[in-house]
């Protein structure tokens, strides 16, 4: 089967200039979690998701409209042509654990858009249980955990060490300081009964 027989299209899109503010609105009125951002003439220059999105926000500590999409996209697109097979784009997915594929033409411009979901979608029609084998192998490949890369690492720890402390206090330590123990009680009102 060739990825053109299932390839969603057409394809939803933003710019690098757009705003963050401006992909996730076209995410959510379009029910997606990523699009493909093209420049000018078409052609794929990076993919931005709603968790670039939501990272990004984070990060830059600024509202969405004022980040532009090329502040967080990915860069290294991973795509397929239309010609190339549904176990190829499935092998592709597997080997960089991704879950969309951009379709491009020799310009590398979007002719249409492949999603793991297109690709369960049209094993299930099938009925095919060799396809469903590779599916599933290929949902896990997808699915392993990644090493968050040096500076995820770097900023957590940085995070962590510099993140105010609080002493905690046991039911135990307040004991021993002669404060009295409460009981939790059952029912509303403290525990009085009438």
């Amino acid at each position: 089967m060739k990825i053109q027989d299932i390839m969603s299209t057409p394809v939803l899109t933003c710019r690098p200039t757009d705003s963050l503010r401006d992909a996730a609105q076209l995410m959510w009125e379009h029910d997606c979690g990523a699009l493909p951002v093209t420049d000018g003439d078409g052609a794929i220059v990076g993919m931005v998701t709603d968790r670039d999105i939501c990272m990004g926000a984070y990060l830059k500590g600024a509202p969405l409209d004022v980040i532009p999409v090329s502040d967080v996209m990915a860069r290294q697109v991973h795509a397929c042509r239309p010609s190339d097979t549904v176990d190829k784009a499935e092998r592709v997915m597997s080997a960089n654990q991704v879950r969309r594929l951009p379709v491009i033409d020799g310009g590398r411009r979007l002719v249409g858009f492949l999603s793991m979901s297109d690709v369960v979608r049209e094993v299930a029609s099938r009925h095919v249980a060799s396809s469903g084998r590779a599916v599933t192998e290929t949902l896990a490949a997808i699915s392993q955990p990644r090493a968050a890369p040096p500076e995820a690492r770097a900023l957590r720890t940085l995070s962590r060490a510099l993140a105010p402390r609080e002493p905690r206090e046991t039911p135990s330590s307040a004991g021993e300081r002669g404060e009295p123990r409460r009981r939790a009680s059952a029912g509303r009102g403290g525990g009085r009964r009438a």
